[in-house]
Order: C-alpha cells, then sequence, then structure tokens
C-alpha cells in the first residue's frame, strides 16, 4: 500500500524454518517482524507457518490510516522490531452448538475473530442433553432423533469445512464428545443408550440423565464415534467431557444396579472411572491425547493416563491442585471466562475489565515446574441463551481481553492501558472482520481511519 509518505512498502518477505510443521499441541508460533525506517520493504522470520500467520496479522493491526495527511496509510514508530511469542500455547473458546444449533457461517466467522486475535484453539462442544446434532453414518437416529430437527445437523462436509477454516488461519478445532452425563439426546435415538431412571426426582432436567456405561452397546456406538472424530478432526486431542455426572440416575436404573453388585462395587464414582478409563483408553488408541472437565479429577478417578489434561471451569484453587498433582491444566474459570453468564441466569457477567485481570497463576500461587503444566485457557459461550443472533455480541470485544491475557507475559496487566487498544481494535474488527464488537467506552468508530 502507498503511504502518507514518498515511502512505498513493496516487499513482505516471509521466511519460515519448518513449512511443514503440524498445527498442534505445542507448535511454535514465535516470529520476528522487521519493517525499516523508510518503510520500503518488511521481513518476517518464523519458526513454523503459524507464527508467520501471527506476525502478518501484527502487521495489519500496525496499519492505518494517515489521520494528519488526510489520506494514504501509515505505520507509525518506524523502525518496528516486534520479537513476539505467546505466553501459552492453548488459547480458545469453547463454542456450544448443541443448546442452540449454530450455522456454519457464524462458527467460521468466529474463526475469523480468533485468528484476529492470535487465538488458536476452537473447543466444539458439538452435542449435549438437548441436542445431538452431529451426523453418525453408522448410526443415524442419533441426529435422525436428537438433534432439534434432521435440518439442524452437521454432516462431514460441514465438519470439514470447518476443520479446513480454521486450519487456514492457524486455528485447532477440538471435539468434545460429553459424556456420560448431558447426554439425553444420545436417547431420543436409541433409548437404550442411556441410564432409565423413571423415579429420579429430578427426571425432568434432563442434563442428569447420563449413558449406560454398563451396556456393551452403549461401546459399540462410542467406539464409532471416537474412530469417527479421530478421521474428522486432525487436532491430536479429543475433549471426552465427564462434568456434572449425577450418579442417582444410575442408581436408580436396576439393571445398572445388578451390574454393579455382580462387580462388587458400591460407590457409583467407581462406575465414572470405569467409563473414564474404559473411553479414554478408545480415544489413546487412536492417537488422541485426552481433556476431562475437572470433575473428573474431583472423583478421584484411578487408573488415568499421565498425559490427561484437566479443564478447569470452577476456580483456580482447583488448578492449583491439578498441577501440584502433575497432571496439566486449562483454565476456564467460570467467574470471569464465561462470556455466556449474565444472559444465563445463575452467574454474574464478566465486564471486559474483569476477563483482562483474571490472571492464571498469581506470584507465588504455583512452583515454576508447576506452572508450566497450566497450558493455557479457554473462555466459555454456553448457548442456553445464545444463537446465530446474538453470538458477536456476547464474545466482543471481551474475547479480545482473554486473548491479550493469554498472549502477552503476566506483567503486561495494566487495564488502564490497555483500555485505548482494546477499544481500537474493536472498531478495527467492525471494519475489517464484520464482526459485531462492541465498545468497552465511550468513544466511537472512525470507519476512514480502518
Amino acid at each position: 500500500p502507498a503511504f502518507a509518505s514518498p515511502s512505498v512498502l513493496s516487499t513482505v518477505s516471509v521466511a519460515v524454518a519448518d513449512a511443514t510443521a503440524k498445527l498442534g499441541a505445542g507448535t511454535n508460533e514465535s516470529y520476528t517482524l522487521s519493517i525499516p525506517a523508510d518503510a520500503t520493504a518488511a521481513s518476517v522470520t518464523a519458526a513454523t507457518p503459524y507464527g508467520a500467520l501471527h506476525a502478518l496479522t501484527t502487521l495489519s493491526q500496525l496499519v492505518d490510516r494517515d489521520a494528519v495527511a488526510g489520506s494514504g496509510l501509515r505505520i507509525a514508530g518506524l523502525p518496528v522490531v516486534i520479537d513476539d511469542a505467546p505466553r501459552y500455547e492453548h488459547r480458545g473458546l469453547l463454542m456450544d452448538s448443541a443448546r442452540h444449533y449454530l450455522n456454519i457461517s457464524t462458527i467460521m466467522r468466529t474463526i475469523d475473530g480468533l485468528a484476529q486475535n492470535k487465538l488458536n484453539v476452537l473447543h466444539w462442544h458439538i452435542t449435549d442433553a438437548e441436542s445431538f446434532p452431529l451426523e453418525v453414518p453408522g448410526f443415524p437416529a442419533l441426529a435422525g432423533s436428537g438433534a432439534y430437527t434432521p435440518l439442524l445437523v452437521y454432516n462431514a462436509d460441514d465438519v470439514a469445512a470447518v476443520v479446513a477454516h480454521a486450519a487456514a488461519r492457524g486455528v485447532r478445532v477440538i471435539p468434545e464428545l460429553d459424556t456420560p452425563g448431558h447426554s439425553y439426546a444420545w436417547g431420543l435415538g436409541y433409548d437404550n443408550l442411556t441410564a432409565s431412571c423413571p423415579t429420579y426426582r429430578y427426571v425432568s432436567n434432563i442434563n442428569n440423565i447420563p449413558l449406560d456405561p454398563t451396556a456393551e452397546w452403549t461401546w459399540t456406538v462410542l467406539q464409532a464415534i471416537v474412530q469417527q472424530l479421530a478421521q474428522q478432526f486432525p487436532d491430536d486431542v479429543v475433549h471426552a467431557g465427564g462434568d456434572e455426572v449425577v450418579t442417582e440416575c444410575w442408581e436408580l436404573d436396576p439393571d445398572i444396579a445388578a451390574w454393579m453388585r455382580n462387580k462388587g462395587w458400591t460407590d457409583y464414582t467407581q462406575l465414572l472411572g470405569y467409563h473414564v478409563t474404559r473411553l479414554g483408553g478408545m480415544i489413546a488408541a487412536q492417537g488422541k491425547t485426552v481433556v476431562q472437565w475437572i470433575e473428573v479429577f474431583d472423583a478421584g478417578v484411578k487408573g488415568l493416563a499421565k498425559d490427561t489434561v484437566f479443564q478447569v471451569w470452577k476456580g483456580k484453587d482447583e488448578l492449583y491442585s491439578v498441577v501440584e498433582a502433575g497432571y496439566r491444566a486449562i483454565l476456564s474459570d467460570s467467574d470471569a471466562w464465561y462470556l455466556n453468564c449474565g444472559m444465563n441466569p445463575g452467574c454474574a457477567y464478566s465486564s471486559w475489565q474483569t476477563c483482562y485481570s483474571n490472571e492464571p497463576t498469581p506470584p507465588g500461587t504455583v512452583t515454576p515446574a508447576q506452572e508450566k503444566l497450566v497450558i493455557g485457557g479457554e473462555a466459555a459461550l454456553w448457548s442456553e441463551f445464545t444463537n446465530d443472533g446474538n453470538v458477536d455480541q456476547q464474545l466482543w470485544p471481551r474475547l479480545s481481553a482473554v486473548a491479550e491475557r493469554l498472549w502477552s507475559p503476566r506483567d503486561v496487566a495494566n487495564v488502564t492501558a490497555a483500555e485505548p487498544r482494546l477499544a481500537y481494535h474493536s472498531c478495527r474488527m467492525q471494519a475489517r472482520g464484520g464482526l459485531d464488537s462492541g465498545p468497552i467506552a465511550p468513544g466511537f468508530c472512525d470507519v476512514r481511519v480502518f
């Protein structure tokens, strides 16, 4: 582009050390961006293509309209040399497409936003108690009866399109198979997949209806789904759920109770452990690492693979307990990074300042070795009160604040200094990416600038 000064940035050279590097856990995303004082050329060096993508994103953010000259473009503060790398390897967003079906266009637009904010993980919470919208060819009734309607499903082409769109932008897609709880919709397609507990006092709360891990038929279906996810999602991680399992429904199912007696088991957390470890073995057999929600850790399940990762939503004390036990952890603190809160009853809205200030490991909380086990964090957008019409308003610009917290060093934490930067970026996302990112303070977006 031509600049207000006589100089013209005519060349951007990009040098990547490993052009074949795989996008996945631990991928090197560092880069160096250099622009000389005359701004005639820019150079990017990076270890992988994904670091180079981040460098080009940074370059695009350095370019803006020349408000002084009134026309043209400029890069201020030349010369520029930026050596940059993320603090955490896992920087993501959980999107829930089960409570409300989300159109592929909405998911792809959100991926565009992730890339603009150097976030690198879309955690796709595809199924839940309310619906099972993923097409499983070998078991057509799962989506045929478990989705809200047969029209609101994700087929293989949809999944491939999302994965390809994300990969081109340096974003991993991690699928979640939320089991054994939150599984009511599975039983709409095949009623013998879920526990039968008609006398359960809270049977109307479908979130409390679990799969039946004692039936081999359940494992036939799970095996098919695990194999499908391994083929459709190239990432080396699969999220196996494990949250909010209410055991009372298991206790009231006479067949499950008889199975427990035959095993000599009296504690239904043993059944949870049986499910978690057997499913984890299936996932590991596909060459994938397992992520579990924190409830599995809290239940004291034995026999978990040591490379299991726990996602912590209950608070930082739980995070510290996980890493003290030698496991890796992802923080999704519901008090700060559940972006649906304020729309959902029962949890309070988090301001962008709260999102920004949510430091995963304040000084003195963990040892240096334990801190290395905190691999990152995710904001979450649960969709009980979220659909295509309000996704952007709930995500942006608060997710930008989360993104900076996960990318930047701990000492980059001044809210006052961050405010103009995030306000400007919110306007930039509106103008460049078509994202409906709201304001964070009084002011306006001058569309001529972006």
